[in-house]
């Protein structure tokens, strides 16, 4: 009986693969055979980065195209123009995303990514009121508590090696956002920077680790429900976090009127004080929403803090001007606060012009959910779309001289250097763009405005050249396929932190 199962899975299988690769079929646009995105995702993924995955689709197709997730016809492209008209102007025919699927794990499904709109617009309220300007402000303090520990740190570490240290600076750059983030998504001091939790270490890395989960979230996540056994993200890994917020509800239930009191609250208090006044805010919600600040932390800050560094030894003449912006506003004192913020235009701006070349999120997606038209392009209710961040980063249409790494291009000093923002998509656009935005460019100023102050960045023999080569496939834990490995070196006029 169950060869006749496994024989009418298949067929259905096959007419579905037939359907979809005709498609494109006479719809005027170009667009890649599916015999060719096959090829894509199971051999040049395989052996490219994801980055220059999307780069050959560009580069043989257009900067428009048809192609597939899956089995769900797709548009991708680097064009501007279709891109805020998806996002922005018909929002509200493209809420979806691409990925959007339900995994039948809580955290998962009540996720900002996979909640209906009702669901969606509730929470992203609440996760509003707790990211005013008034809300993020007591959080600069925890931010530079992080900062200190990791400058004694490596401090610590340069004076035992004879006054330097050649280290890659993404491992110490990952413990400062998981104890940031730590601290703003789930109220906890765990102080990795000093004493490693190798349990929480553990389960942040597996959360998004490689493997066909995470290569069917990407490029095709109709197909999950015809893999048995796979599961994203990894069951244990929210087991864990799922514990983690249930322990850390009851002690902030038990400290909530204390701590609005003493005006101490965070993002998790105030969670739970709208909570008391709207019951639709379950613990579910809130758990999810936790968990996905904190794994978008870890990929914000903990990779923007760890490129700019690299960035900085390998321009010398960038990390001066940092550092006198720094230190010509911050005179005798060695902290940086919040006040200092709006002021480090040119600390901003070079986190921007890395995260340019290094984008934490290659692209997004969105899914078609009313029948449309975008720029001259048929929409049929059901179709994705891809919009290929990175490449319009590098386009010299929206910013000029791509090649070249010139924080001056976000401060609009030089006229012949562009900087279109509406093509800097890394936060994504329109009212579904990242709500943790702010919290994570305030974050990674910090960071760096307090390293570059006591520390002095140089490449050494070990340090890839520029720029360095992505790993091939969806590692991203390690994105690098050489280390950034650099010297750090305490500066002389600072005196080292004990």
């Amino acid at each position: 009986m169950w060869y006749f199962l496994v024989a009418a899975l298949f067929l259905l299988l096959c007419y579905k693969v037939l359907r979809v690769s005709l498609f494109w079929r006479n719809k005027g646009i170009p667009y890649e055979p599916y015999y060719c995105y096959l090829y894509r995702i199971l051999w040049i993924l395989n052996t490219r980065s994801f980055a220059d995955f999307q780069h050959y689709a560009a580069k043989r197709y257009g900067r428009f195209f048809g192609t597939y997730k899956g089995l769900t016809p797709c548009i991708a492209t680097q064009e501007l123009d279709i891109a805020r008209e998806v996002l922005i102007k018909q929002f509200d025919k493209f809420f979806k995303r691409g990925s959007d699927f339900k995994s039948g794990d809580p955290i998962w499904d009540n996720s900002l990514l996979n909640l209906s709109h009702d669901e969606w617009k509730l929470m992203r309220s609440a996760m509003g009121y707790a990211f005013t300007t008034a809300k993020m402000k007591p959080m600069i303090t925890k931010f530079t508590l992080t900062a200190q520990r990791l400058i004694g740190k490596l401090n610590r570490l340069a004076e035992a090696n004879g006054g330097k240290l050649e280290r890659e600076f993404g491992e110490f750059a990952k413990l400062y956002a998981v104890d940031t983030t730590m601290a703003i998504a789930y109220g906890k001091d765990t102080n990795c920077v000093e004493h490693p939790d190798a349990k929480l270490i553990r389960h942040t890395r597996i959360a998004l680790s490689p493997g066909l989960a995470t290569l069917l979230f990407f490029v095709a996540p109709n197909f999950f429900r015809y893999v048995p056994g796979v599961t994203f993200p990894p069951k244990p890994t929210m087991d864990y976090f799922r514990g983690l917020a249930k322990h850390m509800f009851k002690e902030k239930r038990a400290g909530l009127d204390k701590a609005i009191a003493d005006e101490t609250a965070d993002i998790i208090d105030r969670q739970l004080l709208l909570q008391r006044e709207d019951p639709r805010i379950t613990d579910d919600l809130m758990t999810s929403q936790a968990f996905f600040l904190m794994i978008g932390g870890l990929d914000a800050v903990g990779f923007a803090f760890n490129i700019s560094v690299y960035y900085l030894a390998l321009f010398p003449e960038a990390q001066r001007r940092a550092y006198e912006e720094i230190r010509s506003l911050l005179g005798d004192r060695r902290e940086v606060e919040y006040r200092d913020l709006q002021q480090l235009k040119y600390v901003e701006a070079l986190i921007l012009e890395s995260f340019r070349f290094f984008p934490f999120a290659f692209q997004l997606d969105r899914l078609c959910t009313i029948e449309t038209e975008v720029c001259g392009i048929r929409f049929e209710k059901g179709m994705a779309i891809d919009i290929f961040g990175k490449e319009m980063m590098r386009d010299p249409r929206y910013f000029s001289k791509p090649a070249e790494f010139r924080p001056e291009r976000f401060l609009k000093e030089e006229p012949e250097l562009t900087a279109e923002m509406g093509a800097f998509l890394l936060f994504g656009d329109g009212p579904k763009h990242c709500p943790g935005k702010r919290l994570a460019l305030m974050n990674s100023q910090t960071a760096l405005a307090n390293v570059i102050l006591a520390f002095k960045f140089e490449k050494c023999p070990a340090t890839p050249a520029h720029p360095p080569e992505l790993r091939s496939g969806f590692d991203f834990e390690k994105m690098m396929r050489k280390p950034l490995v650099i010297r750090i070196i305490p500066r002389s006029d600072i005196r080292l932190l004990e």
